[in-house]
């Protein structure tokens, strides 16, 4: 559903209430508490309402009227960032936030139990979103409904988000997290061109079951980084064009999860990928990991040119890949071979022999290429799990370099490649 500037500008000062301070810093003036009651207001077309029947303060920095003001006054994004940078509360609670949208696109949705503790200055100690759940109806008339259960964050600093936005720009702007959760969530939606009664429905889902992530930080520093997404799941009607495509490969729904593990040290500037891995439900894990060089702090901190410039000068120390199938590889190879109206046996066969017989040539008839080939043969004649490490010949590799070895004779000049099939 299309939703307009003012509308933009809104959000942001209703996401100062939630989304905003870190360990708190002494009040400086008077502590107020109080309550406001039906705060509502409009989008700049007027197609889009949003009511808060009840917002309760407790130990602010500033009054009623000032907080009303920033929610339901036609102030510029500038006046309402410029509010958010001062704006401290030992807790704030919404227990209900009612978003209804009129005209061409028509919708509801309802967002339960925002609650923030000790909010500094677009900073927070914990905030917590019960869950959302609601429905609308598009512009072509496809109905669409969107459900979602507990979201909570920890320990985080929006802070230069606020002053970016003050100064009319907050792509440069760098946030920090320590924690954050989510149950998890659904949309689904009504494929208006499939009847209801069609076999299996017409509703195309999206989800994901879970979600958790944590950082470590030394000041501003980024030093560790644990991040999962579980059941991230797609499914189609069986009629749909969609549906017919998973079915023709041999699933029903699509689902996976992503991991993520890395390091940074600041002293010795260098950045470890643990596990970098996705993971299908029947179809396999694929997995990266690797270690890289001369990363500075900023590359973090920056700006987003200042973070580009960082990442320039860095390099690279290794980079190993793993591949566990679980289903995926036969069920591509059975869906190619079907549509090629050839025998899957023999699809493989050829695989493995133009492997054998290509790869070495293209790749200049170097001996890595012929380990590589014969790695790749052996998985494709028995796909169970197949690993491939890049490391520089020579030390590490500048990402400035990368581009250089897109010919095969110039990568294995300067990397060393091994390949390992099935162990």
């Amino acid at each position: 559903m299309k939703v307009r500037a003012r509308t933009y500008a809104l959000a942001l000062s209703i996401a100062t209430l939630t989304i905003g301070a870190s360990t708190p810093h002494a009040l400086a003036q008077a502590l107020q508490s109080y309550v406001l009651e039906n705060v509502k207001t409009f989008s700049h077309d007027k197609e889009t309402e949003v009511l808060i029947p009840r917002i309760e303060v407790t130990g602010a920095n500033i009054g009623r009227a000032d907080l009303e003001r920033m929610l339901t006054s036609e102030q510029s994004s500038s006046a309402r960032a410029d509010i958010m940078l001062n704006l401290q509360a030992q807790r704030i609670v919404v227990p209900q936030l009612i978003v209804t949208r009129t005209g061409k696109d028509k919708g509801r949705f309802v967002l339960r139990d925002y609650l923030v503790t000790n909010l500094d200055r677009a900073r927070f100690e914990r905030i917590s979103l019960g869950g959302f759940d609601g429905a609308g109806t598009t512009e072509d008339k496809g109905e669409a409904k969107l459900t979602s259960g507990q979201i909570t964050l920890e320990g985080g600093d929006f802070s230069k988000f606020a002053a970016a936005a003050k100064a009319g720009d907050a792509t440069d702007a760098v946030g920090k997290l320590r924690v954050f959760s989510w149950s998890g969530f659904e949309v689904s939606v009504a494929d208006k061109d499939i009847p209801a009664s069609a076999p299996g429905g017409n509703t195309l889902r999206f989800g994901l079951k879970s979600a958790k992530a944590n950082t470590d930080y030394n000041g501003d520093i980024p030093t560790k980084a644990l991040a999962s997404f579980e059941g991230m799941y797609f499914v189609a009607p069986p009629t749909s064009e969609a549906g017919k495509a998973l079915a023709n490969f041999g699933y029903d729904r699509v689902e996976f999860g992503i991991n993520l593990d890395g390091t940074y040290n600041a002293a010795s500037k260098t950045f470890a990928l643990a596990n970098y891995s996705f993971s299908g439900v029947n179809a396999g894990t694929l997995a990266f990991s690797g270690g890289f060089a001369d990363i500075d702090s900023t590359a973090f901190t920056a700006n987003t040119l200042g973070r580009l410039s960082a990442l320039m000068k860095g390099k690279v120390s290794d980079i190993n890949l793993r591949y566990a199938d679980a289903g995926l590889f036969n069920k591509a190879l059975v869906s190619f071979a079907k549509s090629q109206g050839k025998d899957p046996a023999a699809v493989r066969k050829e695989w493995a022999m133009m492997i054998v017989g290509m790869l070495p040539m293209l790749m200049g008839g170097d001996p890595a290429a012929l380990k590589l080939s014969e790695a790749l043969s052996a998985f494709v004649t028995q796909p169970k799990s197949l690993s491939i490490s890049l490391k520089g010949k020579k030390g590490p590799i500048n990402f400035t370099d990368l581009s250089k070895l897109a010919d095969p004779s110039a990568l294995l000049s300067q990397v060393e490649i091994t390949a390992v099939a099935n162990r």
